[in-house]
């Protein structure tokens, strides 16, 4: 009891001293004050001055003084200590009140005084109150950050006019958005793991009037756009094809395959090469290399794709003088197209427009070089993949607290690519929905918060001290992917799939 009782009187004399240390101090700076003050004359200070010289000395307050008086205090009777102690509190009392009178009065003087000088302009400055070259640097950024996203170096600026969407891209990119689909190739294309899909169409130079007839056609294709980074796993050449009309042979022309007023040959042979030379008249003839051959039926008028990727590997490995592209000679044999045949006139397989025919009718059975690619990114998830997204989903609705407050779950978030002035060149889709991850994770976590062992640990050791680790956090558990048709610089479609674009699942880890 006495020696806690010392010990309170040691620790009232050091706070007495620093109290008397802070009171010279701020009278030093209220003197300071006054002298700098405006309208203070010289005369007021020179009084001051005297007075201050004329006053009597005091013999100032030191720690050893201090310290010297607590150890005199320390031999004293206990009588002498009461006394002592009750002198020693109610001298506390009277510098705890000067102490609070001394802190109420510099806290009112600081927050009239920052009040009064705190005029500057803050540096965050809201959206709506930038100039117009401060808005486009925002926008030209944001367009850089998604272009870097999207794998371009820069902005696609297609030539004017409007390009055409060939029927199956637009069936593929259906397919891909509706039904959930990932798979970029059509069916019998082994694709492997493609992403994009580039068509080509054929480029008309004046070669073709050298082709005469309805069953033999060079197809000349520009695949210069497909970057030297993506490796070709696919390519396609699909055909249109009509159906002949019979057409009875005069009298002299009928030969032995009209049997009981009908004509039996209906199968002609399509076969497609790659010209790895062309021929010069008089002097040699073209090096063909056939890639790919089917039989068709004249009286079928569905399309037909032939494989010609050894052609385009060829073009695009630009390595020797042997990799040049010269195009594709397609030609139709078989007994139909011979000369007595009644179909020889007529073109069975679209390879050329003819004179009356209307841009907009051609461009739909044109032939169409299909470039199948991987980019190198991730692997396009499978389809029991994304069964197992549409299952988590539906748990995450169930996760509203009974507090009030939300659990981690995916909240709406529209990307609209007219806002970055992207929809002269994204033929589709307008925008898609990206969507974001946000909500509590509270402790002990519930299954459909979609929790890792390693989250659940964590949570447990952040109820107990929550210094010492971080709370789980709300946070993307699978990301979507979406397709998207554009144009390049040469007006080509294009069909790409991009991986990790769209929230599919959120949960807490």
């Amino acid at each position: 009891m006495r020696m806690s009782l010392l010990l309170r009187l040691v620790l009232a004399a050091a706070g007495a001293l620093l109290a008397s240390a802070e009171l010279v101090t701020d009278g030093q700076d209220h003197e300071r004050e006054r002298a700098e003050r405006p309208g203070t004359t010289s005369s007021s200070s020179s009084t001051t001055t005297s007075t201050t010289t004329t006053t009597t000395p005091t013999t100032p307050t030191t720690p050893t003084t201090t310290m010297t008086a607590a150890a005199t205090i320390m031999t004293t009777t206990p009588v002498t200590l009461k006394e002592t102690s009750k002198k020693n509190s109610t001298a506390m009392s009277t510098t705890a009140a000067t102490i609070g009178t001394k802190m109420t009065t510099r806290s009112t003087t600081i927050a009239r005084t920052k009040t009064t000088t705190r005029t500057r302009r803050p540096d965050n400055i809201h959206a709506d109150t930038m100039d117009e070259g401060e808005k486009a640097r925002v926008i030209a950024g944001l367009e850089s950050s998604l272009l870097s996203l999207l794998g371009f170096s820069k902005r696609p600026r297609p030539l004017r006019g409007q390009a055409h969407v060939p029927e199956p891209l637009k069936q593929l990119y259906r397919r891909q958005n509706s039904a959930g689909v990932v798979d970029v190739a059509k069916r019998g294309i082994n694709a492997g793991p493609a992403n994009t899909v580039r068509s080509f169409v054929h480029v008309e130079s004046d070669l073709d009037e050298k082709f005469k007839s309805a069953h033999r056609f060079r197809l000349s294709f520009d695949v210069s756009s497909v970057p030297e980074a993506e490796r070709l796993h696919a390519a396609e050449l699909s055909l249109s094809r009509v159906v002949l009309e019979r057409r009875r042979p005069p009298e002299d022309e009928i030969t032995t395959n009209e049997i009981d007023g009908d004509v039996v040959p209906r199968l002609v042979r399509l076969m497609v090469h790659d010209i790895v030379r062309p021929g010069i008249r008089g002097k040699s003839k073209p090096l063909l290399r056939l890639i790919d051959s089917k039989i068709l039926d004249i009286r079928s008028n569905a399309s037909v794709s032939l494989d010609v990727r050894p052609a385009v590997e060829r073009w695009l490995s630009k390595t020797t003088a042997q990799s040049q592209n010269h195009g594709l000679l397609v030609q139709v044999i078989g007994d139909a197209t011979k000369r007595k045949s009644p179909y020889r006139r007529q073109e069975h397989v679209r390879l050329r427009r003819s004179l009356d025919e209307e841009h907009e009718s051609w461009q739909r059975v044109r032939p169409t070089l299909y470039a199948y690619t991987d980019d190198g990114r991730k692997k396009m998830s499978s389809a029991s993949d994304i069964m197992e997204r549409r299952a988590r989903r539906a748990a995450l609705r169930k996760n509203r607290r009974k507090d009030g407050r939300e659990n981690c779950r995916r909240h709406p978030l529209y990307v609209d690519f007219a806002d970055v002035g992207w929809n002269d060149w994204i033929v589709a889709p307008p925008g898609y929905d990206a969507f974001y991850c946000h909500g509590d994770c509270p402790f002990p976590l519930a299954d459909h918060l979609n929790s890792t062992n390693h989250a659940i640990v964590q949570n447990l050791v952040y109820s107990t001290n929550p210094s010492l680790v971080p709370k789980a956090c709300c946070v993307p558990t699978s990301l979507g992917s979406i397709s998207m048709l554009y144009l390049d610089e040469e007006n080509k479609v294009v069909l790409k799939n991009y991986q990790d674009m769209s929230v599919l699942g959120c949960g807490c880890r």
